[in-house]
């Protein structure tokens, strides 16, 4: 369940009420942290309404998320949601985008991992982890002579992928339309009444669906990897980089150490960035030209919710330096855990070369900052600034943990101490003391953003 709170209308005007405040003030006395909260910003919300977001963010619930109306309703008229219904969204679920009272568009429809999309790309369509040839054959990465060749291999899985996602979705909201109908919410929604239609079934009156990206950052490294070490540079052959991923890097040490030390999204490199962003943008424009049963289109988002762990135990290594079964990979937008180094302007610039206006689904950028930061009025009023560019640069959303490293560590160590240690996750916050290993492994290792970092 999710509490959409603030926002404005098709107008601009603000619509921050009384309520807005006392429900942050609720969060922050009972600090709890489900229903999930989400508060709707833009560039009118009031400096007051900032200072009780930061506060609340300070009591470490990973409350409220933080929407921006003026890219989020952006995303929806790209789509054919007019102005006046657009400013009407609120969440279904953890983060997914609805129009209140108008729209079923789906929730979490289906995932595309972009780094099995690399894998398959690897091995000329076959799953690296079994062996198995479950996608398309985009040819034997060996004979690819340019680095726009590989990226093309790679774009025409990501695109097979995407397009099976689409169709199985597809399958699924036909299933649930005829055999599993919801006449009593079907009322409430407008639409259903006048077309005699169930909300499953193509009854409201915009009816699209969202398909979610994962591994977006440990794509775009892996993939700037190759062109600098292989085609670039030429250190290595794509048969060395191959035959070290097939042996998960053993015996293949300084590979690894100069696959794994290349560039990083994140830290506000260009070509890094632009490989990641091209990826993405390729994964919504195609989305886009498939249609749903429901009757509207695809778009996309990136919400790994609880399962960006799993992920990665699924995918063999890659040529970010990932090791065969490792559970960390990107738990968000932002960077893969740990490799932004350059402070969070730089994380805030890689995350913007995404042209956020494409995803209209919850597209989340996650970060964690150090629980000293938000103690005093310099601190909370530097995340206040931070926010504000990132919306400003043209960010969507805006979701944090506010934690101290050694608290996460002692948790993982000795959970019965910290039983009500709430993280964010995904889309949600949860205990952290009830998450998997793996989940645990991601949230700490997220860079800590505080007082040794840039505010720029």
């Amino acid at each position: 369940m999710n509490l959409c709170i603030s926002g404005s209308d098709e107008y601009g005007n603000d619509e921050t009420n009384d309520l807005s405040y006392d429900i942050l003030a609720m969060v922050r006395k009972k600090k709890y942290n489900t229903p999930n909260l989400t508060c709707r910003v833009h560039g009118n919300t009031p400096e007051k309404l900032w200072e009780a977001i930061a506060d609340t963010l300070a009591v470490g619930t990973g409350l409220p998320a933080l929407y921006n109306d003026d890219v989020v309703c952006a995303a929806l008229e790209k789509i054919g949601i007019p102005p006046g219904d657009s400013h009407d969204y609120c969440m279904n679920g953890c983060n997914q985008i609805d129009i209140l009272g108008k729209s079923h568009m789906g929730l979490e429809d289906g995932e595309v991992v972009f780094t099995k999309c690399l894998e398959f790309a690897l091995h000329n369509g076959a799953d690296a982890m079994t062996g198995e040839r479950v996608s398309i054959e985009t040819g034997d990465p060996l004979t690819f002579t340019t680095y726009e060749s590989f990226e093309r291999a790679f774009m025409d899985q990501l695109e097979y992928v995407t397009y099976n996602a689409c169709s199985s979705a597809n399958v699924w909201q036909h299933l649930r339309g005829v055999y599993e109908p919801h006449p009593l919410r079907s009322c409430l929604i407008e639409g259903c009444l006048e077309k005699g239609r169930d909300y499953r079934n193509g009854g409201p009156l915009y009816n699209h669906g969202q398909i979610l990206a994962e591994g977006i950052a440990d794509t775009g490294d892996s993939l700037y990897a190759v062109k600098k070490l292989i085609y670039d540079s030429r250190k290595y052959t794509m048969s060395e980089l191959i035959d070290a991923l097939d042996s998960d890097f053993e015996g293949s040490e300084q590979l690894l150490h100069d696959f794994k030390g290349c560039e990083k999204f994140g830290n506000d490199i260009e070509e890094v960035d632009r490989i990641t962003a091209r990826a993405l943008n390729r994964f919504l424009t195609v989305l886009k030209r498939n249609n749903t049963y429901r009757g509207g289109i695809f778009t996309g988002g990136c919400s790994p919710f609880d399962r960006a762990a799993g992920y990665g135990r699924r995918t063999a290594a890659l040529p970010n330096g990932k090791r065969k079964g490792e559970p960390l990979i990107a738990d968000s937008i932002a960077a893969t855990p740990g490799r932004d180094a350059n402070g969070p302007t730089a994380l805030i610039r890689s995350a913007l070369r995404y042209d956020q206006t494409e995803a209209c689904s919850g597209f989340v950028f996650q970060n964690k900052f150090e629980k000293k930061m938000f103690e005093g009025e310099k601190g909370k009023a530097s995340f206040i600034a931070l926010a504000k560019a990132y919306f400003a640069g043209g960010g969507q959303q805006y979701t944090i943990t506010v934690v101290s490293p050694e608290e996460l560590l002692d948790a993982k160590e000795h959970p019965e101490n910290h039983r009500d240690l709430i993280v964010r996750v995904g889309g949600y916050s949860d205990y952290f003391v009830e998450l998997e290993e793996g989940l645990q492994d991601n949230v700490i290792e997220r860079t800590i953003l505080g007082a040794t970092n840039d505010h720029q």
